[in-house]
């Protein structure tokens, strides 16, 4: 549609329709004569595309920190332009088998100079869609490998304290055994016969023996290397 005044609107259609074709060749071919739909068609398409452009770029720049809502957003936009292609695809099915319709047509080559321009309009809008999709596909893609990536960072980092915590077991775990074991049953807190040193006697052995349990899988590494030295 040209620009200025003029309004792409489908309540003006009526009014300005066939304003730009010839009179005697829309009389003579039934396709020229509908030709003005298909690029009303056109141009209502490229605006859908345009607008779904800007839609895809959005959720694409706010996928860092809205990704769950980018993801919902990018699998919309993709379910609509696989729709669209389904529908550019048998428009220009038709266009190649407009032969088959066996609609009145003209000796003039005004007709079909214009629907092989609307022809190559619609493979092109064709190209667009489908470029789009393609295009969610990946960011969709993309969003969802960030994120096990950011997931897996998160177990690492959880492996790691839970590592340490379980260091620490080692450790305190056989104190709490030895004290449970004897409890306060020293002659130095005045209670029963046995004298504290013997606690100070039995912890380093089991301690010792806990820290090799512990590390087991790195000892026997370093004993395995030290033999083949």
């Amino acid at each position: 549609m040209p620009l200025g005044n003029s309004t792409q609107s489908a309540k003006l259609l009526p009014f300005q329709y066939g304003s730009s074709l010839e009179p005697q060749i829309l009389r003579q071919d039934a396709m020229y004569a509908v030709s003005g739909i298909f690029a009303f068609a056109a141009c209502s398409e490229s605006q859908f595309v345009n607008f779904m452009s800007v839609q895809v770029e959005a959720a694409l720049r706010s996928s860092e920190r809205q990704a769950e809502l980018s993801l919902s957003d990018l699998r919309f936009s993709k379910s609509l332009l696989d729709e669209h292609a389904m529908y550019l695809q048998d428009v220009i099915m038709f266009f190649q088998h407009e032969a088959e319709t066996k609609w009145p047509t003209s000796t003039s080559a005004v007709p079909g100079d214009v629907q092989a321009a609307l022809l190559k309009d619609f493979e092109c809008l064709l190209r667009r869609v489908k470029d789009l999709a393609a295009r969610c596909l990946d960011g969709t893609a993309i969003i969802m490998n960030d994120a096990m990536l950011q997931e897996s960072r998160r177990a690492i980092a959880q492996a790691g304290k839970v590592e340490r915590l379980t260091l620490l077991a080692f450790f305190f775990v056989p104190l709490t055994f030895t004290c449970t074991l004897f409890g306060m049953n020293f002659s130095e807190f005045g209670q029963g016969h046995l004298s504290i040193y013997i606690f100070g006697i039995i912890v380093p052995p089991i301690v010792m023996v806990s820290t090799i349990v512990c590390y087991w899988g790195s000892i026997s590494t370093w004993v395995a290397s030290f033999v083949k030295s």
